[in-house]
């Protein structure tokens, strides 16, 4: 019997690729009949006619679904505005560029079925600018410290969910939107696949500075618990350096090194009041927020395009 992957693609910006992308999916699984696809196309607020090529590819193919948001949310809420509608035993997601090479798709999947929940796609060469490279590098390094992300996996945005991942994800509400922080929390089953990453098909990636930053802040607001102990433990630490300082200045009668000493000890404890503070607030504002992660304005299948 075949298994039912759901391949999750966010568009953006992919009026003159899109189809591109999507023919070589179905391509793939032509090639493999071990699988099945259903093929869940989110526009993300694309000002240009993408929404129309994905209303042409589900008049074209039936296991093809069109979600429509009415803004540009991000690439992490479009991706949830997909779960709903994932029938799969397995879901990959995946960019609309072309840079993600389509037979990749069973490699990750293959891992799912040896009893992994998620699975991250590793590419050995990353085809990014000096810039894009140094930014992941730190975010990177950041997410380790703050979450439960093993040290030596990168996340990327090609990866695979198991069945058991996708339904724990319907349990997921959060203002900030990490599918990755979410899952670290839930599952220590998580691997990743050597994959080679392709040039984009066209274009450069339309991520800028202030979208890398705001994809940033919100993985690390996703688990605001976590900032908040670092913050803590980082006002600990300056604490007591300051303690040592001070003891060091009253026995050498250094009286700069003990002003020193004195406001190292203020804003340690600053730190750490702001640390537990923060928490609270947080957690609050997380809780009452009222602001949806998403809203679909539109959703066209082949019986209803």
């Amino acid at each position: 019997m075949c298994s039912l992957i759901s391949v999750v693609i966010p568009c953006f910006r992919s009026q003159s690729y899109l189809k591109q992308t999507v023919l070589e999916i179905r391509k793939a699984f032509e090639t493999n009949k071990n699988y099945t696809c259903q093929i869940i196309l989110i526009d993300d607020g694309s000002p240009d006619g993408t929404w129309e090529v994905i209303r042409c590819l589900c008049r074209s193919f039936s296991e093809i679904i069109g979600i429509r948001l009415s803004s540009n949310f991000g690439q992490a809420r479009a991706r949830m505005a997909a779960l709903p509608h994932i029938k799969g035993d397995y879901a990959v997601f995946m960019d609309d560029d072309g840079q993600h090479p389509p037979m990749a798709i069973f490699s990750l999947v293959q891992k799912l079925s040896e009893g992994y929940d998620l699975v991250y796609a590793r590419f050995p060469k990353l085809k990014e600018s000096l810039f894009r490279k140094a930014a992941s590098s730190l975010s990177d390094r950041t997410l380790t410290a703050v979450t439960k992300k093993p040290k030596d996996l990168r996340i990327t945005s090609f990866f695979a969910l198991s069945s058991f991942a996708l339904s724990s994800l319907g349990d997921y509400q959060s203002p900030y939107i990490f599918l990755g922080g979410y899952l670290f929390e839930i599952t220590k089953r998580i691997t990743s696949v050597e994959i080679e990453q392709r040039p984009r098909f066209e274009g450069k990636s339309s991520y800028t500075f202030q979208k890398l930053y705001a994809m940033w802040l919100d993985n690390m607001l996703a688990f605001p618990h976590t900032p908040a102990r670092l913050c803590r433990k980082t006002g600990f630490l300056t604490f007591l350096a300051g303690l040592i300082f001070l003891i060091a200045a009253f026995f050498l009668s250094f009286e700069t090194l003990a002003i020193i000493s004195a406001l190292a000890l203020g804003f340690g404890l600053l730190f750490v009041f702001l640390g537990i503070l923060g928490e609270v607030i947080l957690r609050t504002f997380c809780i009452m927020q009222g602001v949806p992660t998403y809203t679909v304005q539109e959703i066209i299948t082949h019986d209803n395009p």
